[in-house]
């Protein structure tokens, strides 16, 4: 039986935060909970948008499937590939948060275990104001000539998919670890064969 996740969430543990850093790295995690909407925090302080409405982003908690590149950290931690089963979060907001509306939308209601997959595709130098300078940045040498005084922004795609069947060990660890976070009994899982 699916755990179909609900529209709200509530904060839990910290754990390392995938970081789009390469152009062609990829990740693919089983959701472990509802994504969480938060307001975009500067200093302490709400980022607001022209209208004077707070700026938003989403949070996700995943667990690692095999074959992850994107790297993960926590804190100051060297940027680390995941492992698979390994517990980790990405923040989308702006454009990737608007895509991530899009693709939900297409998909359905949210079930722990449903397969997320990023890709890095391109990148954005922007100046002090915020404002995009330049073109779309395509290759990771184009990146990496971005000077240090600029913002750097690298974003790509986001997807979901229901998981397959040969995936339904990765559910049911997925499943467990939603418990674990949000405090729900393991009662009705076999964990037999963990």
């Amino acid at each position: 039986m699916t755990i179909e996740l609900e529209e709200l969430n509530e904060g839990g543990p910290r754990s390392p935060i995938l970081k789009r850093k390469v152009i062609g790295e990829t990740f693919t995690g089983a959701l472990v909970k509802t994504p969480e909407q938060r307001p975009i925090l500067k200093d302490g302080e709400q980022v607001l948008k022209p209208n004077g409405k707070p700026k938003q982003e989403l949070v996700f908690t995943m667990l690692a499937m095999p074959g992850a590149s994107m790297a993960a950290r926590i804190g100051d931690t060297v940027p680390e590939a995941p492992l698979p089963g390994e517990v980790v979060r990405t923040i989308v907001r702006g454009l990737s948060f608007s895509q991530w509306i899009d693709v939900k939308n297409a998909h359905g209601k949210l079930h722990v275990g449903d397969m997320i997959t990023l890709t890095t595709t391109h990148g954005q130098a922007y100046d002090a104001n915020g404002n995009p300078t330049g073109g779309s940045l395509t290759t990771q040498a184009e990146l990496e000539a971005v000077p240090r005084e600029r913002s750097l922004g690298i974003y790509g795609d986001i997807s979901i998919r229901a998981a397959a069947p040969d995936e339904a060990s990765w559910v049911q660890k997925a499943e467990i670890e939603h418990r674990n976070e949000t405090a729900t009994p393991l009662a009705d899982i076999d964990t037999s064969g963990f």
